[in-house]
């Protein structure tokens, strides 16, 4: 079930349902409250979220402001949860994984951690620092390459 906030769609998944990660296809989002609190002011944030495929509660306080003032049942998923599960399931698959991490160290520390959990198809980028205004081009291609 989806439930629409912001004029974003939101998927309200059941606390008992466990998926699979990799059954989904495009880009997953799980917006914090704080990010959340200027989705007006960052229209660049706002379209972000209404462009993805999915976008999912992870924000508790955004969950209980819905119940109490909308009566709106929301449930928030874990992001915990959700890696736990994308891991688990990314195990001795062929599935691609893109890291997109800060620094060489990271970067390092990311694969070495992904082969001990048997993780194998893994590539990284080493994102630079973003201004206000960006267009990582060297990512997009990257990510289309790949």
């Amino acid at each position: 079930m989806k439930v629409k906030i912001f004029g974003i769609k939101f998927e309200n998944v059941e606390k008992d349902k466990l998926f699979n990660p990799l059954n989904f296809k495009g880009l997953l989002t799980f917006p914090a409250a704080p990010a959340l609190v200027n989705i007006f002011k960052d229209k660049k944030y706002y379209l972000s979220l209404k462009n993805s495929n999915y976008v999912f509660f992870d924000s508790g306080y955004l969950c209980l402001i819905l119940r109490i003032f909308k009566n709106i049942h929301a449930n928030k998923f874990s992001g915990l949860l959700f890696l736990r599960r994308l891991l688990q399931n990314l195990k001795n698959s062929n599935f691609k994984i893109l890291l997109i991490d800060p620094n060489q160290k990271s970067s390092k520390k990311n694969k070495k951690y992904l082969k001990k959990k048997k993780i194998q198809n893994s590539y990284s980028y080493i994102a630079p620092v973003y201004g206000d205004d960006f267009d990582d081009k060297i990512l997009l291609q990257k990510i289309k390459k790949n």
